[in-house]
């Protein structure tokens, strides 16, 4: 034990710490580690079959030409397995998978939109607390922040709304689960119409997705299913459709990316 520690000085000594620190946690090993960030990742490129977790995203059987089959999984090369992402290269086709946990971040913080509301309006905004006073889909308690400068187009006005909602237990359970802060950008418009978008991480990057408007004759835009509670046979009882706070947890996502 004397004499190893005694090469391990000598080594160190020779190389210096840090070049000795590297060589001892990378080349002897397949894994890298990133001080600064506290995370280890997989550092050469392995062959390997396409993990059958992919195939749960949908664009990666779109991309694949189907479900994964677990008799014919395509190849593929591990680029980089990181804490939060595992990115792979499939072979003999130029295209990378690269799929994300859950993104922990509070997505109406990461958009930075904090004017204040509506002490913050510029002049050409005016007309904005006209529009949201007669909008009916506006949440109990929600709080409305501004981005930091006007839209640049006319007659249109951006805010975030931040609302706290406890969602519904489980099925079979008991007990509704911990409050969440459910965060969605807000559209207006001067000729009265309000529109609202989930905001969603796909990959690390936000998307919106479209959730509710005020008036669905002048919308170009469709609520998506688990938005609409209408009944389809009926006529609705108001111009209005889509729900503002539908519920749209954090979850894994998978990004298809040509090379």
């Amino acid at each position: 034990a004397l004499e190893a520690s005694a090469r391990v000085a000598a080594a160190a000594a020779r190389d210096g710490h840090n070049r000795w620190y590297y060589r001892v946690c990378n080349e002897s090993v397949d894994t890298e580690i990133d001080i600064e960030l506290g995370e280890f990742s997989v550092r050469r490129n392995r062959v390997q079959l396409v993990p059958r977790e992919f195939g749960e995203f949908a664009d990666a059987r779109v991309a694949l030409g189907g479900a994964l089959d677990a008799s014919q999984l395509p190849q593929c090369a591990v680029v980089r397995s990181t804490a939060h992402c595992e990115h792979v290269r499939l072979v003999s086709q130029r295209m990378d998978l690269l799929k994300w946990d859950s993104d922990p971040r509070d997505l109406g913080e990461a958009l930075g939109w904090t004017r204040p509301y509506p002490g913050g309006l510029a002049p050409s905004e005016r007309w904005l607390p006209a529009v949201l006073d007669r909008w009916r889909g506006m949440p109990r308690g929600a709080a409305l922040t501004l981005p930091p400068g006007p839209s640049v187009h006319a007659g249109v006005a951006m805010l975030l709304l931040r609302a706290t909602m406890t969602p519904p237990p489980p099925a079979g359970q008991e007990g509704a689960g911990p409050a969440v802060v459910v965060s969605r950008q807000v559209v207006a418009h001067a000729s009265g119409r309000v529109e609202v978008y989930a905001l969603e991480s796909l990959g690390r990057t936000i998307y919106r997705r479209f959730a509710q408007t005020s008036d669905a004759a002048s919308s170009l835009h469709e609520p998506s299913p688990e938005s609409q509670q209408w009944v389809p046979t009926q006529p609705p009882p108001d111009p209005s459709r889509g729900a503002v706070l539908g519920l749209a947890p954090a979850r894994p996502s998978l990004r298809v990316a040509r090379n």
